[in-house]
């Protein structure tokens, strides 16, 4: 199933550019790859890409394990 991907919206997206707190970042550790990212966006309240970006930067300090990495 393909993900869903929104646009902007001030109201959904309460964070949009606001630095990551650490909060943010183990939630992010905890859930990426369990839950659909379009959940995410709505619980941490950011951007598709700020999560897809947050992971990639997480997954490179191997924080996450990609999909090659099990």
């Amino acid at each position: 199933m393909k993900e869903l991907m929104c646009k902007y919206d001030p109201q959904v997206h309460f964070n949009h550019k606001k630095p990551m707190t650490t909060t943010d970042q183990k939630y992010l550790i905890e859930f990426y790859g369990k839950v659909p990212v379009s959940e995410l966006c709505l619980s941490l309240g950011r951007t598709y890409k700020a999560i897809t970006e947050m992971a990639n930067s997480l997954r490179k300090q191997g924080k996450i394990k990609g999909k090659g990495d099990l």
